[in-house]
């Protein structure tokens, strides 16, 4: 059961990071960009299966032991108890605060989108509803992780599964950064060239 909640939160959290030089090249940014958005569906997709999967798993036990399964009884409800150390471990914390920078995050460059045209800003609009997507599904597993009576896992399991959470929010918060203030100079100098080139227009008399 560890192995799988591990492999779910790994799926989940496992975002393309971004390669050196991403933005250097103006004509490949689109392309680069549509590829980490479907590559980013397809772990939602197995997400969903994972936690699919792991919800039948318990039935399936339940289901097979029957007679026996009470004697282990005490045994898994004992994982399913959160240590109430880990609930005020400061990795929880770091993830609540992710969490809201990144929200926060989408929310201010999605009103720097709105000075460009619509046809300019499509492709970070919807990078910016997938990473909002993510978060949710995060908030959904911090809760599953630190409430009682929802995941079979040791301590060191847990404490390990949110370690791995909170990096790779890190790591998308970083990245989200990063595209969202270049993206912006981008369509800006996009945009200066266009008014550029109308202006040259005009002094020639071209339509």
């Amino acid at each position: 059961m560890k192995t799988v909640w591990v492999m779910v939160l790994t799926l989940c959290w496992s975002l393309v990071s971004p390669a050196q030089g991403f933005f250097s090249q103006k004509k490949t940014q689109t392309k680069y960009l549509l590829q980490q958005i479907a590559e980013l569906k397809v772990y939602l997709e197995l997400l969903k299966k994972g936690y699919s999967i792991a919800q039948k798993g318990l039935k399936t036990i339940n289901d097979i032991k029957q007679g026996d399964f009470h004697l282990h009884d005490d045994y898994f409800t004992s994982l399913k108890t959160v240590n109430p150390q880990v609930k005020r471990m400061a990795v929880v914390a770091n993830i609540i605060l992710y969490q809201q920078q990144l929200m926060t995050l989408c929310k201010q460059h999605r009103a720097q989108l709105g000075r460009f045209l619509p046809g300019d800003n499509r492709a970070q609009r919807f990078y910016l509803e997938r990473v909002e997507s993510d978060v949710s599904i995060s908030v959904d597993l911090l809760s599953d992780l630190v409430t009682n009576g929802k995941l079979a896992l040791k301590d060191d399991g847990r404490i390990g599964a949110l370690t791995d959470m909170e990096q790779q929010l890190a790591e998308l918060y970083r990245f989200t950064q990063r595209y969202a203030r270049e993206s912006v100079q981008l369509m800006k100098q996009r945009q200066t060239a266009m008014g550029s080139v109308s202006l040259m227009k005009q002094l020639n008399g071209l339509p």
